[in-house]
C-alpha cells in the first residue's frame, strides 16, 4: 500500500468514525436490545500466509459453539431479523473501520482470506 492510499484510508476512517458514530451506536443498543450479546463478530482473516488478524463485524447471526465460518446457505435460518436488516444496508460492516484504522484493510482492495483457504491454498496466496 503506497503511503498516499494509507493516509486516505486513514483520514477517510477517522471523519467517517466520528460522521457515523451516532449510527454505530444505534446498531450496536439494537442488536444488544433485540439479540443480546456478543454485539460484535470477529472473524479470523490473513494478510499474508503467515500474518493473520480479526477483522470485526455486528453481528446478524445467533450464536452456536462451533461455526464453519463461511456462510452459506445452510446457515439461512441463524440470521436474526436485526441481522437481515443490516446485511440488506451493509451496516454489519460499519466495525470495519477499526480494521482499516488499524492497518489490517483498505477501502479499496479484495477482502482478506479466510486461515483455511490461505492453508489448502498457499500458492495462490503467497503473492
Amino acid at each position: 500500500m503506497t503511503p498516499q492510499k494509507k493516509l486516505f484510508d486513514m483520514l477517510s476512517a477517522i471523519g467517517l468514525s466520528i460522521v457515523l458514530s451516532p449510527l454505530l451506536i444505534g446498531v450496536a443498543l439494537a442488536i444488544l436490545i433485540k439479540d443480546g450479546r456478543p454485539i460484535l463478530y470477529k472473524s479470523k482473516r490473513m494478510t499474508t500466509p503467515d500474518r493473520s488478524f480479526l477483522l470485526w463485524k455486528f453481528r446478524t447471526m445467533t450464536v452456536v459453539s462451533k461455526d464453519s465460518g463461511v456462510s452459506g446457505g445452510h446457515k439461512a435460518e441463524r440470521v436474526t431479523a436485526t441481522g437481515r436488516f443490516l446485511r440488506r444496508y451493509r451496516l454489519d460492516e460499519l466495525p470495519q473501520l477499526w480494521n482499516i484504522l488499524r492497518g489490517d484493510i483498505s477501502f479499496v482492495g479484495p477482502r482478506p482470506p479466510l486461515r483455511r483457504y490461505v492453508m489448502k491454498y498457499p500458492e495462490i496466496y503467497a503473492e
